[in-house]
């Protein structure tokens, strides 16, 4: 996990990476998109804007082929992020959606959240998962981003 407290800070830190570039633009174009519309950049990129509520689930959630990234654009966001190996499967992978689902170990304790501030930046491993700290209700907008782990350029882009 890799957390960012604004948007200028994560192209400080990574905008020499053509992929993460380009993750700093779709998220500045998801503020202003309708919710639940996904775009993309070819097969390395897609981005969306969703209310809180909709990413919110009693279970972890991790991806093998894409990063996530999450920005929060109204209201912070609170994310419990996890290694993989730390949480008991609660689901087979999906090779069409790229997920995995997770549950807590029955003895283990959920511990404190991340905070995400309104626009930070949130990237997930492929060795994590992460469950976001929301009820169904929440109307905050946030930013979605997933980008390939695969290489450091995007080739023809």
């Amino acid at each position: 996990m890799r957390l960012y407290d604004s948007l200028e800070m994560f192209d400080t830190g990574l905008s020499h990476v053509r992929k993460w570039m380009r993750c700093g633009q779709a998220i500045r174009q998801s503020t202003r998109l309708p919710l639940d519309t996904a775009y993309s950049l070819g097969d390395s990129l897609t981005f969306w804007a969703v209310p809180a509520g909709a990413l919110a689930d009693d279970r972890y959630v991790g991806h093998r082929r894409y990063h996530t990234v999450l920005s929060p654009i109204d209201e912070p966001l609170a994310v419990y992020v996890r290694a993989k190996t730390a949480l008991r499967p609660a689901g087979a992978y999906s090779d069409v959606s790229d997920r995995e689902w997770f549950g807590l170990p029955n003895d283990d304790e959920e511990g404190v959240p991340c905070v995400v501030p309104v626009g930070g930046v949130l990237i997930m491993e492929e060795c994590e998962a992460m469950r976001i700290n929301a009820t169904p209700e929440a109307v905050g907008r946030v930013s979605v981003v997933r980008v390939t782990v695969e290489g450091f350029t995007f080739p023809n882009k």
